[in-house]
C-alpha cells in the first residue's frame, strides 16, 4: 500500500470571508472595467433561487449590498458602462439596481411566467435597452432613457 504525503505551502493565505445564499447560486459576474468608475469600484455580484442579489466588494472581501426579490432570481447582468445591474426574477419581473447603494431603479413587467435571462444593450449615448426572456416563451425589449434613470434614482426607488 502506497502512502501519499502532501505539503501545504507556507505562509498559506487566509480564506476570504464566506457568505452563503440559502439556495442555488444561478449567476455570478464581475463589474465590467468601463462601469467600475475608473477602477474605484471593484465589485462582483451573485444571484440565487433564494431571491437575493448580493453585491460584493472584491477589494475589501466583504458583502456590500444584499437585496431581496419576492421570488428566486435566475439571471443577472452588469450594465457595460454604468455601476448598475439587472436581474431576471422568477416572478416575471426584470429589475434594474444601483450596485453602489442597492437601490431599485426600476422594475419592468410583462412576462406571465418566470424570467430566464436578462441583458443590457446600449442603444445610444443617452439610451439603453434591456432585453428579457421568460418561461412564457417571450422576449421583451424595454428602453431606458439615461436621464430618466438618473431622475428615477434621485426621486427614490420604484417597484414593479
Amino acid at each position: 500500500q502506497m502512502e501519499y504525503k502532501y505539503s501545504i505551502p507556507t505562509p498559506f493565505p487566509p480564506p476570504s470571508p464566506r457568505y452563503e445564499h440559502n439556495s442555488c447560486i444561478e449567476a455570478c459576474a464581475f463589474i465590467p472595467a468601463a462601469a467600475s468608475l475608473g477602477g474605484t469600484h471593484a465589485l462582483a455580484a451573485t444571484v440565487s433561487l433564494d431571491g437575493c442579489l448580493c453585491v460584493w466588494d472584491t477589494n475589501q472581501l466583504n458583502l456590500r449590498q444584499k437585496v431581496a426579490h419576492p421570488e428566486g432570481v435566475s439571471a443577472m447582468r452588469w450594465h457595460p458602462l454604468l455601476p448598475m445591474l439587472c436581474t431576471a426574477g422568477l416572478d416575471g419581473v426584470s429589475r434594474v439596481w444601483d450596485a453602489r447603494s442597492g437601490s431599485l431603479i426600476r422594475g419592468f413587467t410583462g412576462h406571465t411566467q418566470g424570467g430566464l435571462d436578462v441583458i443590457f444593450a446600449p442603444v445610444s449615448a443617452t439610451e439603453t435597452a434591456l432585453v428579457s426572456s421568460a418561461d412564457d416563451c417571450t422576449a421583451r425589449v424595454f428602453r431606458m432613457d439615461q436621464a430618466a434613470i438618473a431622475r428615477t434614482h434621485a426621486s427614490g426607488p420604484s417597484d414593479a
